[in-house]
């Protein structure tokens, strides 16, 4: 056994301490730092892809905001002109309402004072018979109501201050008092007697218009003799159609 120099310390020849523990240490310290930094970078990752799709759902829906926006102030928009034009027409048509009220109970007094007014020794020939009631009349872009002053299986008068033109056709629709069913058939203006303001209508010449049936059918020209013959005849000349 060698005997070490006197003048050597002891420490000198004691065996240094190992690294490895503090090493390996540091590698796991290091490898968890990398991972929690992988982790958080994924994780900011995610949020910049939530963010940028919250972004284009928000632009969508600020665009959607806005169309919606035009298209409420476009509906309030109409809605206002609407009423408006609502209104207006609400008003025209009070007013049409009661000047057709006056223009129908002008036509009808005027129909019943001619049928009043009528003697048997004014005219000849052809039986009619007396008959005050609504007439409606349609045509190709108007609608016309009147009375009617009498009624013949050939044609009847029609008593108003606004007479159609001359050989102007509409679909006539009457009722027979008594009866259920209307009488339709077409009917042309054959003459005309123009209303004149403040004229009297003497010997029940009142304003008006003579049409006559086309195309009546058998069975509402039997109900018009039959009325004919059950009422008081009236006697006109044998050509219905002159005034």
């Amino acid at each position: 056994m060698l005997m070490s120099p006197p003048d050597t310390p002891p420490e000198a020849y004691a065996t240094p301490p190992s690294d490895s523990h503090a090493a390996k240490h540091a590698l796991g310290s290091v490898r968890k730092l990398r991972e929690e930094i992988a982790r958080r970078r994924r994780r900011v990752e995610e949020l910049q892809a939530a963010q940028q799709e919250q972004r284009g759902t928000l632009t969508r829906a600020k665009h959607e905001l806005q169309a919606l926006t035009e298209r409420i102030h476009s509906l309030e928009t109409g809605q206002a002109k609407q009423n408006q034009e609502l209104f207006v027409l609400l008003n025209e048509l009070d007013r049409m309402q009661a000047l057709e009220s006056r223009v129908t109970a002008r036509a009808r007094k005027l129909a019943e004072a001619a049928a009043v007014a009528e003697t048997p020794t004014t005219r000849r020939s052809a039986p009619r018979a007396t008959l005050v009631t609504e007439v409606n009349l349609e045509g190709d872009n108007n609608f016309f109501v009147g009375y009617s002053q009498d009624v013949a299986e050939g044609g009847l008068f029609v008593a108003t201050p606004d007479p159609l033109p001359i050989r102007a056709r509409v679909l006539l629709t009457l009722t027979l008092p008594g009866t259920a069913e209307p009488i339709r058939c077409m009917a042309e203006v054959a003459w005309v007697r123009e209303y004149h303001e403040g004229s009297a209508y003497e010997n029940g010449a009142v304003p008006g218009m003579g049409m006559q049936f086309i195309g009546l059918s058998a069975i509402d020209r039997d109900k018009i003799g039959a009325f004919v013959k059950e009422r008081e005849a009236l006697f006109y000349p044998e050509d219905d159609l002159e005034p």
